[in-house]
């Protein structure tokens, strides 16, 4: 429509509820354009497939990149408190906090070098003090357990050795196979004298389990499952149908078993 007509035009479109498009910006013939947005659709399709195989190769490496993560993220978290440390190029300050059992073991350790010297301090107006555990030898593995679903607070109960006892009862029906919790005792035990403290209190965890493991196994006649039958070694077997006469089968004998649990 002509120019002059467009005020009239707008408003004979309106009453139709006619919505213009802007072709603002394109030039050229209709098919032209076409074809051209055709091809540049192709062009997006293949980038986001490229995209998608890219993110698939990643995503398998994911746990990788988690791991490292953590680990430069460690490695950053020590600088910063290396540049946080008052220090001179002969002498550093640090201040921390420990466990008032331990102030005397830290003392003569840190008496030990002529060039260095500790002294206690009291914490200052408002600060808190970090919160451990300290619970008695046949607890302390289970520690892992509480540190794992968060710390009770400062006058909160130590849940630890409540649910000690009952973790390993409940692991060892959960498993309930004398064979297997044997391999896991035993595997935890290696795994202790290998790999030291640092995993020492999980493969604890994992060995009193294994070992409950074996007691209720044994109640309940579970022996490697069916692996013996599947296997047919006629020595396991054997071994297998001399030691379910000293238990139970909860398979015929459900009750007992709810008992037990």
């Amino acid at each position: 429509y002509a120019q002059s007509a467009a005020e009239l035009a707008r408003h004979a479109i309106h009453k139709i509820d006619f919505e213009p498009a802007g072709f603002e910006g394109l030039s050229g013939k209709p098919a032209q354009i076409t074809a051209a947005t055709k091809k540049e659709l192709l062009q997006l399709n293949q980038q986001r497939q490229e995209i998608l195989e890219q993110v698939s190769r990643l995503a398998r490496r994911v746990e990788t990149f988690g791991i490292l993560h953590d680990h430069f993220q460690n490695l950053s978290n020590r600088d910063q408190v290396i540049a946080q440390a008052l220090a001179t190029p002969s002498s550093f300050f640090l201040e921390g906090w420990i466990r008032s059992a331990d102030w005397e073991k830290l003392k003569a350790l840190v008496g030990e070098f002529s060039a260095a010297m500790v002294e206690k301090t009291s914490p200052a107006p408002g600060e808190e003090a970090p919160v451990d555990l300290q619970n008695i030898k046949p607890f302390r593995p289970f520690e892992v357990i509480t540190r794992l679903y968060g710390m009770p607070g400062k006058k909160d109960l130590d849940p630890t050795p409540y649910l000690a006892p009952f973790f390993a009862v409940f692991f060892g029906l959960c498993l309930s196979d004398a064979g297997y919790g044997l391999l896991l005792l035993i595997g935890s035990l290696v795994g202790i004298k290998l790999l030291g403290r640092g995993a020492a209190k999980l493969l604890w965890v994992l060995a009193i389990g294994g070992a409950m493991a074996v007691i209720l196994g044994a109640i309940t006649n579970g022996y490697f499952g069916d692996a013996p039958d599947k296997l047919g070694w006629p020595w396991l077997i054997s071994i297998r149908d001399y030691l379910l006469q000293f238990g139970f089968n909860p398979m015929k004998s459900p009750m007992i078993f709810f008992a037990l649990a």
